[in-house]
């Protein structure tokens, strides 16, 4: 009898945490200024989780927080988000929770700040860096629950990422030292038209069907390193674009 009685403590515990691993920060806004009115009338913060597993999850003592240091900043009540359902936190600072209108006591700062979500036990089981958003811009998860973080280009707060045109691509834009195959998705399995030669895609123009072969090209012309091809430094992670040297002759020992 012990024994049975420990092997269901055991599969309980399994079950939540694997549960827990499941509710994600689906996406984000730190400077709503049209996108949704919240019942209080006013153009808040807000943050959406998503709910991947197959079953309903209830968040009760669920924590969401903007400082790894006071990871209980806000606790959820007793609510429910259902399977593959999306749920909207408004961060807007008043800390009330009127049935389903939740509102944190904590807002985002368009300048960027890092939100974690933890679980009961205080186990932090979801975060996103700090990420500088322009007006009624959000970051979020593209597809729904991914790991793949982006600016999305459509908005969703309470509803699917997925209900977009935006394609998803299997690498992030950046400096790659080494060659890849470049996948490109569309959630909506629109047909995708690519160039390589820097001009806008026309319906004439090559038909994605697999992959593209992305190689170091250092010794073809260089047509296009005038173009930036990244937003300033301050505003991303990652390594911004340089305006190349006119002339290596003049960074070369004589």
């Amino acid at each position: 009898m012990k024994k049975l009685l420990v092997g269901l403590i055991l599969a309980t515990l399994f079950v939540f945490k694997s549960q827990a691993q499941q509710i994600t920060i689906n996406e984000f806004m730190s400077k709503n200024e049209t996108i949704i009115l919240g019942p209080d009338d006013e153009y808040n913060d807000w943050i959406e989780l998503y709910n991947s597993h197959q079953y309903s999850i209830n968040l009760v003592n669920y924590k969401l927080s903007d400082d790894k240091d006071r990871l209980d900043k806000w606790r959820f009540p007793d609510i429910n988000i259902p399977s593959q359902s999306s749920l909207l936190v408004f961060a807007s600072g008043k800390d009330t929770i009127n049935g389903a209108e939740l509102h944190t006591n904590f807002k985002i700062s368009s300048l960027g700040e890092a939100l974690y979500l933890s679980n009961p036990s205080g186990d932090i089981i979801d975060s996103i860096r700090p990420v500088i958003l322009e007006e009624n811009e959000s970051f979020g998860r593209l597809p729904d629950g991914t790991s793949n973080l982006v600016n999305l280009d459509t908005p969703s707060p309470g509803t699917s990422n997925n209900n977009t045109s935006q394609l998803v691509f299997s690498e992030n834009a950046g400096y790659f030292e080494q060659g890849f195959k470049l996948n490109i998705k569309s959630l909506r399995n629109d047909t995708i038209y690519y160039t390589t030669d820097g001009s806008i895609p026309t319906v004439n123009s090559l038909v994605f069907s697999d992959s593209i072969t992305i190689y170091n090209r250092t010794a073809n012309p260089n047509y296009f390193s005038e173009f930036r091809s990244s937003p300033e430094q301050s505003l991303i992670s990652y390594k911004a674009w340089k305006a190349p040297i006119k002339n290596l002759k003049e960074v070369q020992p004589h």
